[in-house]
């Protein structure tokens, strides 16, 4: 019962699967794969397997995408049909004598998990493939497995439309460069993409591969996560009485000017080789892409260079291309975070120092070096420098360099990852704009509500306004009373919308009936949350590391309660420090109503109420 079908280059391009007792079988009007011919239909078997490969894909071929997995089960819930599970052993080479590239595979509910987004390659076809999943999951199973085992990817699939989207609504239309082309991808290629994608991450993960100060498109990690660690470096300097200066460097098109054959030699390097690297090769090489406006198309443009933005895979292969990029800033001393594209890097230094200018000026050479190998570009225009000090501090009294352009200091960034940081760190920018955006969508929901049910209208005031404070808000604990005062009455002012309720109605009954923590309890419970999660390996390492634990001097009742350090009032001299370090170790008052940090070693449990905030 071995057979091997071959991976059809063109849409419609049918070929005979060979067989090894010489018989062939065709089944027309099925894409990119051919039938295989064996004893049982529900029984899927590929033989030709690279010598090395050490594990194999579990497949269950045929049934719905979502019925139910028992392990040895043999029969559907209701016994109808027979489920046969068959091992699919993958052409990709081993990392190691007991490790391979792919692991196990469920190619079941993997097209479940892709948004079936429409594209005008593929007509309606999303949506069809999407309802009637269940009867074409072998045929899934087949196609992806085909590519898999040819090391090929379809090239019907290649093709992309783009959608220029607006990078800022308040951006010039008429400034090409202010677009973001967003690609438009056949969705039958996205489940292939997320089908490698899944095992490229998680090898990603078991090896370590990624540099700790990247950030974006892994799990774990966040933007919130990134800004958390950024924003305690900036404080912690600052109670130290340093001046930092952080620059926000701005990439043109980085996704759009990816080099290929450098990427694949990064690919090599991280151990991939084979079959593994050929399949990548194809994905990237050989694509095209045409501009939709309206229902005016223009012609398909050949691709030698980039990976399509929207793209599954695209982000992962960002992230290992960006990867070098951290260790040549930590090479002169410079803290770095990369998000995507966003690379900041940060220095501090004693306010008179004479060494820093030189070293700082070393750094964005070396950076401005590195993105010119790589075929990135900086523009040194667009990009940021704030300076990080005491208001008693004067200016440093020179500005860095980046390809012969001065970097003006600023005392506030327009946007760091969505939020705006100013010199002293008090967030009041922030603040501001977070309020008066919330404030304006707030007046279009209360206009919408007399017609609109009340679980309606909560997920509108979700979506519009309550997301907006819960964005970063771990940012704003430790803040004065008068600055969080302003997200506290855009909160009160959402429940009073929501509830119907007259103005003076007091806020603690409207929270009581909607199940809402207030604003300040609320950002403090995020700080907890991400506390334990970076406790129990859940979230970045850069987090773990500032966490130290309770050493108690003699044997106590509360040995056995995973306590955390206090940090010495030495150590702390701002206020927000003060209350947010003092929020992570020792918990908020006991009457607050929030869970005890001091206790955060053990994970959240489930049935927490404050899960419903």
């Amino acid at each position: 019962m071995s057979s091997l079908y071959q991976l059809q280059p063109q849409c419609g391009d049918m070929r005979e699967a060979s067989h090894k007792d010489g018989k062939t079988s065709k089944h027309p009007g099925v894409p990119w794969a051919t039938s295989l011919q064996t004893a049982n239909s529900l029984t899927l078997e590929v033989t030709q397997v690279a010598p090395d490969t050490k594990k194999y894909i579990t497949i269950y071929s045929g049934g719905g995408l979502n019925r139910e997995r028992v392990a040895g089960q043999r029969r559907s819930p209701n016994g109808s049909g027979r489920r046969r599970r068959c091992r699919v052993p993958l052409p990709f080479p081993s990392l190691s004598p007991s490790t391979s590239f792919l692991r196990s595979l469920d190619v079941d509910k993997n097209p479940g998990a892709v948004r079936a987004t429409a594209c005008a390659l593929e007509p309606r076809l999303s949506w069809l493939l999407k309802q009637a999943s269940g009867g074409l999951v072998d045929w899934f199973v087949r196609i992806i497995n085909a590519s898999l085992e040819q090391s090929k990817f379809p090239s019907c699939l290649k093709q992309s439309i783009v959608r220029p989207v607006l990078k800022k609504a308040s951006l010039d239309s008429t400034v090409l460069s202010n677009f973001r082309p967003i690609s438009n991808l056949p969705f039958l290629g996205k489940v292939l993409e997320w089908m490698v994608a899944s095992q490229l991450q998680g090898f990603l993960e078991d090896t370590d591969f990624l540099d700790r100060s990247q950030s974006g498109f892994r799990p774990g990690f966040s933007t919130e996560t990134a800004l958390v660690a950024l924003v305690d470096d900036l404080r912690r300097e600052l109670d130290r009485g340093r001046v930092t200066l952080l620059v926000l460097l701005d990439i043109s098109a980085a996704f759009d000017t990816i080099d290929h054959g450098i990427l694949l030699g990064r690919l090599s390097g991280m151990g991939l080789g084979g079959s593994a690297l050929q399949w990548l090769q194809s994905f990237l090489e050989g694509r095209s892409q045409l501009v939709k406006l309206g229902d005016t198309c223009s012609d398909p443009w050949p691709l030698t260079c980039g990976v399509p933005q929207g793209s599954i895979l695209s982000p992962l292969l960002f992230n290992i291309y960006m990867k070098p990029l951290g260790e040549v800033i930590r090479s002169f001393g410079v803290r770095c975070h990369l998000y995507a594209d966003d690379t900041q890097l940060y220095y501090s230094f004693p306010p008179n120092s004479k060494e820093a200018p030189q070293i700082l000026d070393q750094c964005l050479v070396a950076v401005m070096g590195w993105m010119r190998v790589n075929k990135l570009k900086l523009n040194p225009v667009k990009t940021e420098v704030l300076q990080v000090n005491c208001k008693s501090d004067r200016g440093i009294g020179w500005q860095p360099v980046l390809d012969g352009v001065a970097l003006p200091l600023k005392a506030q960034v327009h946007c760091s990852l969505g939020v705006l940081l100013d010199s002293g760190l008090t967030l009041e920018a922030q603040v501001s704009a977070v309020a008066g955006r919330a404030f304006a969508q707030l007046k279009l929901v209360r206009q919408l509500r007399p017609y609109l049910e009340k679980s309606d209208l909560a997920m509108v005031v979700h979506a519009l306004v309550t997301s907006r404070l819960d964005y970063c808000n771990a940012l704003y604990v430790g803040l004065p009373l008068k600055t969080a005062r302003k997200l506290q009455l855009v909160q009160h002012s959402a429940a009073l919308v929501l509830m119907g309720a007259r103005y003076r109605e007091r806020s603690t009954l409207l929270f009581k009936e909607l199940h809402w923590l207030p604003f300040i309890f609320r950002a403090q419970f995020k700080v907890q949350i991400i506390t334990s999660k970076a406790l129990n390996a859940l979230g970045p390492t850069c987090l773990r590391d500032r966490i130290s634990p309770y050493e108690l001097v003699r044997s106590l009742r509360s040995s056995g309660e995973a306590l955390l350090s206090l940090p010495s009032a030495s150590q702390s001299q701002l206020v927000g420090t003060r209350e947010r370090e003092g929020l992570l170790h020792r918990g908020p008052h006991p009457g607050s109503g929030t869970l005890s940090p001091g206790r955060l070693g053990r994970p959240l449990p489930p049935s927490s109420p404050f899960g419903r905030a």
